[in-house]
C-alpha cells in the first residue's frame, strides 16, 4: 500500500482484505489479479508491488490452514508475539 497514491489507500486496502477472505485459492487469485489490472492504471509500482507477492499472500490457501486458524496465520502477530515471550524468557536468564 505505501506505493498507492494516499487517495486510494482505504479503498484498496478494503478490496484486497476481501478478496483474501474469499473461500478458494482460484477465486482469491483471480480477484488480486483484477486489482492488478486496475492499479496498473493508477501506479505502477503499486501494481508490481502487488504483482510480486501475490502468490506469497495467497500461501494459507495451498497449505490447507483451517478456516478458524486463518486469521491467526494471516498476520505476523502470532510470530512477534513468541518473539516477545522468547526475549522476555531470556532476559532473565543468567
Amino acid at each position: 500500500m505505501g506505493h498507492l497514491p494516499q487517495r486510494y489507500r482505504s479503498d484498496y486496502k478494503r478490496i484486497i482484505k476481501s478478496a483474501h477472505a474469499m473461500n478458494s485459492y482460484a477465486a482469491a487469485t483471480c480477484a488480486l489479479k483484477s486489482v492488478v489490472g486496475q492499479l496498473e492504471r493508477i501506479d505502477e509500482s503499486a501494481a508490481w508491488s502487488l504483482e510480486e507477492g501475490l502468490e506469497v499472500t495467497l500461501t494459507l490457501y495451498h497449505l490447507g490452514i483451517p478456516d478458524v486458524m486463518w486469521k491467526s496465520f494471516s498476520s505476523t502477530n502470532l510470530i512477534e508475539s513468541a518473539f516477545s515471550h522468547g526475549a522476555s524468557v531470556m532476559g532473565n536468564v543468567k
